[in-house]
């Protein structure tokens, strides 16, 4: 389990709120809501596959909320110039928030409720509407005076949600029951009884103790208090007392597997700390949630098994965390989008040396040796851009009359992720390679596989560089034995990647050594590359 899926799983709760974040397309509006309005509780489908709830009201008058907002004042401002941009509301207009899962389907549906503080005027739902690109397959309701329904792909018996009558029984209507009586900061709880066989037959490859727990459940619920020191309930509830035992003996063996995670990642988060000081707030974070997974009192009584987790979050910094978690998580995204682009891009270029039997030049040239287009114009029709390909005139140079008016027309795998909407990057690309002094490129020349003797798994061919172009420009990164072309390299987030001729990409952390970094330019220099530099 890496760094990153731990810090999933501490946020996946407040995931919710990027849930609101990104927003739903609304369809349609309930011009007279009814008035009175109920707790999200009574809205939530006890027939989902999933449900969550979070008393947002509770961490508004929580007293460390309050001091973080003092002492992040700025911070707190953005966040909510950002959730006014994207939803029409600031922070603390919501009362609590819930989210349902009616069916773990392919087309996945999601419903998402707020309640707000105070009653949803027409002006505010004119706001949401200007504020979201709405589209076909969503919803918006107002359900009563203060609660509003985003959804997506719900079916019509979830589009108009009605309080739940007190007749209905259920264990998942028990068990929400039960937290609105209690009233915790955070309830989520998962009817494992409707987990599709497929899904499950999916765990059983990947996590076979996860697999054996839902099938021996059929209700597993969480519940949050904010009150210190904070604590988290896990209960599960099996059908028979035999399948409880089983459950705790699973449960048992799940928390040690986890532990085993933690322990990893925090090694590992450890060695970076050097480097990235900014991950000492989650590796405190972290261990702290270490200890009281290890400490936490696992027992069974009848048919639920429980594990309780007490932590003492008074001194940690878990504001800290939770900021630089979610930017983790954003650029893991982002570099992962990028390596898919880097992957395709020399699947392309395989694709074309399979046609022409080489790979292409750097760039055409004219007659007299002038560039006129870019080696990413003539792989396109290798990436399903046959028609952008055929409106070029490849004997004109790239910034021709005609050829220039193509450029806002750049393919999306030309453009590095998070660089899209910023100013001046429409139609640029970071996506270069190495020419010339013996480089896996030259200029009006393509090589075949076989003349990469250094190997085509020890030789970069495409890379971020540190510099944007316009895509189809011949303006690529001059290959200097003499020089440190460190320099000419830039990041995706906090790493530099590279693809290599062979078609894998890596991620580095930290640079190689200028010599190294030369050795991976060259297609036949000889050299000997150390295995971690690869």
């Amino acid at each position: 389990m890496t760094t990153h899926r731990i810090i999933v799983l501490l946020l996946v709760f407040s995931g919710l709120g990027a849930v609101l974040m990104s927003g739903q397309p609304a369809r349609s509006l309930v011009p007279q809501p009814p008035a009175s309005p109920t707790s999200l509780y009574d809205y939530l489908p006890r027939d989902a596959v999933l449900v969550a709830h979070l008393d947002l009201n509770q961490l508004w008058n929580h007293a460390q909320y309050r001091q973080w907002r003092q002492d992040n004042f700025a911070l707190h401002e953005r966040i909510n110039q950002e959730l006014d941009k994207q939803l029409g509301l600031s922070l603390e207009e919501i009362d609590s928030a819930a989210m349902f899962v009616p069916q773990l389907e392919s087309n996945l549906s999601i419903g998402v409720l707020l309640r707000l503080r105070n009653d949803v005027q027409d002006q505010l739902l004119e706001r949401i509407r200007a504020a979201k690109n709405f589209g076909e397959g969503g919803v918006l309701e107002r359900l009563d005076s203060r609660t509003l329904l985003f959804g997506g792909n719900l079916k019509a018996r979830h589009r108009r949600l009605k309080p739940v009558p007190p007749e209905a029984r259920g264990p998942l209507h028990e068990r929400i029951q039960e937290a609105r009586t209690q009233s915790p900061f955070i309830f989520a709880a998962l009817q494992s009884r409707q987990i599709p066989d497929q899904l499950l037959e999916a765990l059983d490859k990947e996590i076979p103790l996860v697999a054996d727990l839902i099938r021996n459940t059929r209700l597993v619920s969480l519940t949050v208090s904010l009150k210190q020191p904070l604590t988290a309930e896990f209960s599960l509830h099996a059908a028979t007392a035999d399948g409880a035992a089983r459950t705790e003996k699973a449960v048992a063996q799940l928390r040690q597997l986890v532990l085993r995670a933690l322990d990893e990642s925090l090694r590992d988060m450890q060695k970076s700390l050097a480097d990235r000081p900014s991950l000492e707030s989650i590796h405190v974070c972290l261990a702290a949630l270490a200890k009281a997974i290890d400490k936490g009192e696992l027992k069974t009584r009848d048919t639920t098994t429980q594990l309780r987790l007490e932590l003492d979050a008074s001194s940690l910094p878990v504001a800290a965390a939770f900021i630089t978690g979610v930017q983790e998580i954003r650029e893991a995204a982002v570099r992962t989008r990028s390596t898919n682009n880097l992957k395709q891009i020399v699947l392309a270029l395989h694709i074309y040396h399979d046609a022409q039997g080489r790979f292409p030049p750097a760039a055409t040239v004219d007659e007299n040796g002038k560039p006129l287009l870019s080696w990413r114009v003539l792989i396109l029709p290798f990436l399903e851009q046959e028609q952008l390909f055929r409106r070029f005139k490849l004997n004109e140079p790239w910034d021709s009359e005609h050829n220039k008016k193509l450029i806002p027309l750049m393919p999306k795998i030309y453009a590095l992720p998070g660089t899209e909407d910023q100013e001046g990057k429409a139609g640029m690309t970071y996506y270069r390679v190495f020419v010339g002094n013996g480089a896996a490129w030259e200029l009006g020349k393509g090589f075949r596989i076989g003349d990469f003797t250094d190997g085509a798994a020890n030789t970069w061919s495409v890379v971020v560089a540190d510099q944007a172009v316009p895509w189809t420009k011949p303006s690529e990164l001059p290959f200097d034995p003499k020089k440190d072309m460190s320099t000419l390299l830039g990041k995706v987030g906090n790493v530099w990647q590279a693809a290599y001729v062979d078609g894998s990409v890596r991620n580095f952390s930290k640079l190689p050594k200028a010599d190294v970094i030369k050795a991976l330019i060259t297609r036949a220099g000889g050299e000997v590359i150390p295995d971690d530099d690869r």
